[in-house]
């Protein structure tokens, strides 16, 4: 008798305590918010906006970090290709942050050379790009 009420006492416990638990953090920040076991499939918050349909989303199991319809708001349009490629480099640890940025400055003014407000904005998305990724 003593063993059924103990094992529905353990039960009940963790019924009610494993919820409880906190989130595992994945050590990625988007923005201002940090991306963890809760929010992992539906990542909201502040420094994130995405368009019609889009979603931001990551995969523990496979490492993939999914941005669908993310928007950058440096270039004030939705742009992701320069943003984008900062985190992979500095993900991937490729090169220097000064060396990769003098080499993407060197390549916009060589095809953006009478549009200097495409090189600003392209060169503060890459800025916010390197940065963002922790």
């Amino acid at each position: 008798m003593n063993k059924k009420i103990i094992l529905t006492v353990v039960a009940l416990l963790a019924t009610v305590l494993l919820p409880l638990q906190a989130a595992t953090d994945y050590g990625i920040r988007i923005g201002s918010t940090y991306i963890n076991s809760d929010n992992n499939n539906n990542v909201t918050g502040d420094g994130i906006s995405t368009r019609a349909n889009g979603k931001i989303a990551y995969d523990p199991t496979t490492n993939v970090l999914t941005l669908k319809g993310a928007y950058v708001d440096c270039l004030g349009k939705y742009f992701p290709n320069s943003p984008m490629l900062a985190a992979v480099v500095k993900v991937a640890n490729i090169m220097e942050k000064d060396q990769f940025m003098q080499q993407m400055m060197d390549s916009y003014r060589h095809k953006f050379a009478k549009k200097p407000e495409v090189i600003e904005g392209n060169m503060r998305a890459l800025e916010r790009g390197f940065t963002e990724v922790k």
